[in-house]
């Protein structure tokens, strides 16, 4: 989960904190020298040491009449929590000095520090509050504005957005802001549930008529070039206006060359190339580029836009597309954009098909397991806060754990954000060495936090697993579905404990049934359905006629089955898969990673457990969960209940349980007794 091809160099910080803010002089303790010798660390990029000398230097002020050089110091301080990714400790700062008496701060700083909170609080995935920090001013600059509906835009909040992106059209006069506010309410359209085309088009042409003065502006070479992209990035959303997308992303490479900035140069080669041209030689030099910046996310995304380029032969393409995935997997951020998810998934699905197509069968295995150890990161990242003690008492070490991977996840998105802004690099360093000495501190937690939560610390370790290793945490009666789908092609790869096959789907996926959205549209069936018989005529009759006996087919031997799957498929309702009448335990994982780290800590001392639901769609929360409270039996629900229903079913499931430690068991029994009722439950991790 850190940063790759860099060593970490693990250093007594506390030590050199000590040593550089203690110069031996005289006047060394004295806050005006200590904030001095901070400046000076900070300026070497020394950040730990500086931020020691601030907290020692502010120790000796007097808050409630603070200096003009303690407000400075704290703001300094302030500053560089943030750039080092020590959230908590920048909010920290940053509400300290909110709290000092009225007339201390000057207007430009408080707006500073409400925008870079808001920055912060989006690389946490805090879209809505990012939006509501910037609600603070009294008066915001439209550059602001502009951000703020972003914010809100990606959090979801649609009206919101839509009524900060007009307010830009009808009161700004700059070609520019209103480029940038008509491609927001373009993003917003397209957005809203049953639009069509036409519904944008309006839009579309108001962006393409500004287009001509926002080129032509004298000078703002940098802000021309980012209303540029903006709409070059809206018109996309237009089959019509795709070639006028591409022109704008032409043009804005263009005026960037005279920008000075080669980062933003480098990151507008990629876009334009990939509008229409997709020639494969800008593609590698991209990938090049960002290999060498230490940015191995952009360097995925360069890699998958390589795979679909013309001139490209199979082995290169599956070259590029597995390199892809190794660079993306220890680097992905918590909260991509759209664009960026659905690359990964057209990437790994196109790498399905051309190993599929060849029965790769190992091959296969290590792109299924790339895919999901990225997205296991990414739910450990993203539900950290679940890792807290469930008793009154506070456990130190589960919250450093915690801090640790919610400033990791922040510092991944940063990076991340500044391919999505073709800016920001200057800070790239920074990140890269913060992430270094978090993720060290967190290898350094792992020996102590095998004793409490030893599930945890192996997941956190974050090592691969092989086929062989699969194997072997299987039992002889244990079989292992693995859906591998393509564009075209859909298999199960079939994994037993002496044997590895492939079960071949009987129809392929076509226009009508798109493998990009069978999960969706199973589970909208499922949730609207009475019971699976009901499920007639539609996606679950399709999928049922392609892969039921494929899947039959290759359990037939086995009496417990273990579902691995990035997007989960409910293969249980398959006819003599799990349906109450084959005797089958059916169970749910999202990684492989999970089944063998379960399977090794089987035999965790007893120890009071919950049961707890999660809906199918959350591809975080179930593996999150399970690997921070193996104890805890987690049931997947493919279908909306209310409250009452959860408590029932929670009782129900507890009495079956007193039979047996087993959740898959305890619904195999409660599904003979009542099958309809039980369909839509299934349970999560390994027997």
């Amino acid at each position: 989960m850190g940063i790759r091809r860099k060593g970490w160099l693990f250093l007594p910080i506390f030590f050199f904190i000590l040593a550089s803010c203690g110069s031996g002089i005289e006047d060394a303790g004295l806050p005006s020298e200590l904030y001095r010798q901070a400046r000076e660390h900070s300026h070497r990029g020394e950040y730990q040491q500086a931020l020691g000398c601030y907290a020692r230097g502010l120790e000796g002020e007097n808050l409630s009449e603070p200096s003009f050089e303690a407000v400075r110091a704290l703001n300094e301080k302030r500053s560089l929590e943030g750039l080092t990714g020590s959230y908590a400790a920048a909010f920290a700062t940053t509400d300290l000095l909110a709290g000092l008496p009225k007339g201390s701060l000057t207007d430009s700083l408080r707006t500073s520090m409400a925008v870079d909170r808001s920055r912060w609080l989006g690389e946490l995935g805090q879209l809505k509050e990012a939006a509501d920090a910037l609600d603070t001013l009294k008066s915001l600059l439209p550059e602001v504005r502009l951000q703020q509906a972003s914010y809100a835009l990606r959090g979801g909040f649609i009206d919101r957005a839509e009524g900060i992106y007009g307010s830009l059209v009808s009161s700004q006069g700059d070609p520019i802001i209103q480029m940038h506010a008509w491609s927001g309410l373009l993003q917003c359209g397209a957005r809203r549930p049953g639009v069509v085309e036409n519904d944008l088009l309006d839009m579309a042409r108001k962006i393409v008529a500004l287009s001509g003065r926002v080129m032509s502006t004298k000078d703002r070479t940098v802000e021309r070039v980012q209303a540029l992209r903006h709409a070059a990035s809206s018109l996309q959303l237009t089959q019509k206006h795709r070639r006028d997308a591409s022109f704008l992303l032409f043009r804005a490479l263009s005026i960037a060359g005279e920008s000075g900035r080669p980062f933003l140069v480098e990151v507008l080669r990629l876009e334009s190339n990939a509008a229409i041209v997709r020639k494969s030689d800008p593609f590698r030099e991209s990938a090049s580029y960002f290999e060498m910046k230490n940015m191995p996310y952009a360097e995925a995304m360069a890699k998958f836009m390589l795979s679909g380029s013309e001139g490209v032969d199979p082995e290169e393409r599956t070259t590029a597309l597995q390199g892809g995935f190794v660079a993306a997997r220890d680097a992905a951020p918590p909260w991509p954009r759209p664009w960026m998810r659905q690359l990964e998934r057209d990437a790994l699905f196109q790498l399905n098909g051309q190993l599929l197509a060849n029965s790769r069968i190992f091959e296969l295995f290590d792109a299924s397991q790339q895919s999901s150890m990225l997205r296991l990161s990414r739910a450990l990242l993203r539900r950290a806060d679940l890792f807290r003690p469930k008793g009154a008492e506070p456990d130190t070490m589960m919250a450093e754990v915690r801090t640790l991977l919610q400033n990791m996840g922040g510092l991944r998105q940063r990076k991340v954000d500044m391919l999505v802004n073709a800016g920001g690099e200057e800070r790239r360093r920074a990140a890269d060495r913060s992430l270094n000495m978090q993720y060290g501190r967190l290898l350094e937690l792992l020996s102590s936090l095998r004793i409490s939560h030893p599930v945890a610390a192996e997941v956190l370790s974050f090592n691969p697993v092989t086929l062989r290793t699969v194997q072997h945490a299987l039992k002889d009666d244990e079989v292992v579905l693995a859906p591998v789908l393509s564009d075209s092609l859909a298999a199960l790869l079939v994994i037993g404990r002496r044997n590895v096959q492939i079960a071949s789907s009987r129809l392929p996926f076509d226009s009508e049934h798109p493998a990009a959205s069978l999960d969706l549209n199973l589970r909208r069936e499922l949730g609207a359905s009475s019971s699976p018989e009901a499920m007639r005529g539609g996606e679950w009759e399709w999928f049922a006629r392609s892969m039921e006996q494929p899947a039959r087919e290759a359990v037939k031997n086995y009496r417990r089955v273990i579902v691995v799957s990035d997007a989960l498929l409910p293969l249980h309702l398959f006819d003599g898969v799990g349906n109450p009448s084959s005797g089958r335990q059916v169970s749910f994982l999202h990684s492989y990673r999970e089944l063998v780290i379960l399977r090794a800590n089987e035999a965790l001392p007893p120890a009071a457990s919950e049961i707890c639901f999660y809906d199918a769609d959350d591809q975080d929360g179930p593996a999150a969960h399970k690997m921070f409270f193996p104890r805890d039996r987690v049931f997947i629900i493919w279908k909306p209940y209310g409250e009452e229903a959860l408590e029932e079913m929670k009782r129900e499931i507890g009495t079956s349980m007193q039979e047996t430690v087993s959740g898959a068991a305890a619904l195999q029994a409660l599904r003979r007794d009542n099958p309809r009722k039980w369909a839509a439950v299934s349970a999560y991790g390994v027997q």
